[in-house]
């Protein structure tokens, strides 16, 4: 859905410069319109027809924390940080 609104902007753009001047006008007005609902910039649409995905498969895994010792130190550097001793509550190893 994200991509519809961007793809009908881009082709109101491409109607823009169609040599029927009231045509163009309608279509500019349209898309500046979509623009400014959406927060786009034209240097944003052309962006993101350059960006390309890519699916990069690897064999990492997620799985549960081996190290629960992180959970105080985050603790620790998070109170050196604030001045504050409530910042994250710790658990005992």
């Amino acid at each position: 859905m994200a991509t519809d609104y961007k793809d009908k902007i881009r082709k109101l753009l491409a109607l823009a410069e169609s040599p029927v001047e009231a045509e163009a006008k309608a279509a500019l007005l349209k898309a500046r319109q979509l623009m400014a609902e959406h927060k786009l910039t034209e240097a944003e649409l052309k962006e993101a027809e350059k960006q390309t995905v890519k699916d990069v498969r690897t064999d990492i895994t997620c799985s549960k924390r081996r190290d629960p010792w992180i959970i105080n130190l985050s603790a620790v550097i998070g109170e050196r940080a604030t001045g504050t001793t409530d910042t994250v509550s710790r658990r005992s190893t």
